[in-house]
């Protein structure tokens, strides 16, 4: 006899209502991790933040030494230079002024500013190649195709005054010569020297070649802090070679004061007909330091020395004053 009882059989689930429970398991674990993740981040942002946003100490001011006081009742040098200017190095202050904004030729101080540019553009150790040196005026021979680096041609051109020398340097331009010369006023225009302009990189007389004492002494302030400017212009004399040592150049200073008049340490001199003669130069003495500039002068380094002279006779310096004081104190 057929059993007609129907047999149970168990409920059929679908595949998604038999994961749903693992899935939401592994979500809530994805959660706890993505918030574990959360505070960890937000704990390391805020331990940088605190770091980076931490107010830095507010830089102090180091005020400007107190600048030199001139004696009551002191007479002017009288001087045959066209223009002349000597200013305390430390505090700025000017100390002697004649003409300081009247452009005249500056002659071969205008190699400052050749220096200057070239170090910006150069590296010392470069090779220039000589193509046609220039045989006018002061020289130091240069020979067609000798290879010569930046630094000694730096070198002849302040040391030696010589003009070859800064026409090999302007003609290695990439723009060439001309190039070259109007990088030399986008400097002079950067340095706010208003009442200057170049024509040439040695200084030859031109009516639009001009230049003045207040901007010889501005030019002459920054490009004197350069190393190798600096060093170069104190050196009395040198000999220097091409790469290949087979040409050698003796220098001299053309700058007579150095090595023979004790504290002057280097500057430029510059001469030409119509500029007379020309000397930037500076002098130390007594831990002090003065920056002096004549132009057209019948007589540069005597009349350099008189103005020296005349500054540390007549001047006095408050802030030397003020460490003798300190050192007496402090024993």
């Amino acid at each position: 006899m057929r059993n007609n009882k129907k047999v149970s059989t168990p409920p059929k689930y679908s595949k998604a209502r038999l994961y749903f429970p693992q899935t939401v398991v592994v979500l809530l674990v994805l959660f706890f991790l993505m918030l574990i993740s959360l505070s960890i981040t937000q704990q390391i942002d805020t331990k940088v933040a605190g770091v980076t946003t931490k107010a830095s100490p507010t830089p102090v001011p180091v005020p400007l030494p107190e600048p030199p006081l001139k004696n009551e009742g002191v007479i002017d040098p009288i001087l045959t230079a066209r223009a002349a200017l000597a200013i305390d190095r430390a505090s700025g202050e000017r100390l002697f002024e004649k003409n300081e904004d009247l452009p005249l030729w500056p002659a071969s101080t205008t190699k400052i500013m050749t220096a200057l540019v070239a170090l910006e553009e150069y590296k010392p150790d470069e090779i220039v190649i000589v193509e046609n040196p220039i045989l006018e005026g002061r020289i130091m021979n240069l020979r067609p195709g000798e290879r010569i680096t930046v630094e000694a041609l730096v070198q002849g051109m302040l040391i030696h005054s010589a003009n070859d020398a800064a026409y090999a340097l302007a003609d290695h331009y990439p723009q060439g010569r001309e190039g070259f010369v109007s990088r030399m006023n986008q400097k002079a225009r950067a340095l706010n020297l208003i009442n200057t302009h170049f024509m040439d990189p040695v200084g030859f007389d031109n009516d639009k070649q001009y230049s003045t004492a207040s901007d010889l002494a501005e030019l002459a302030t920054v490009a004197f802090q350069q190393p190798l400017i600096a060093h170069t212009i104190s050196i009395p004399s040198i000999t220097i070679s091409d790469v290949d040592y087979i040409t050698f150049h003796r220098l001299e200073n053309v700058n007579e004061l150095l090595g023979s008049v004790p504290g002057v340490a280097g500057g430029k001199t510059g001469w030409t007909e119509n500029a007379k003669e020309n000397l930037i130069n500076i002098t130390k003495r007594d831990g002090e330091e003065i920056l002096t500039v004549l132009l057209g002068s019948d007589d540069r380094f005597g009349e350099t020395q008189i103005l020296t002279d005349w500054i540390f006779t007549n001047y006095t310096w408050p802030q030397a004053e003020a460490l003798t004081v300190q050192s007496i104190t402090d024993q």
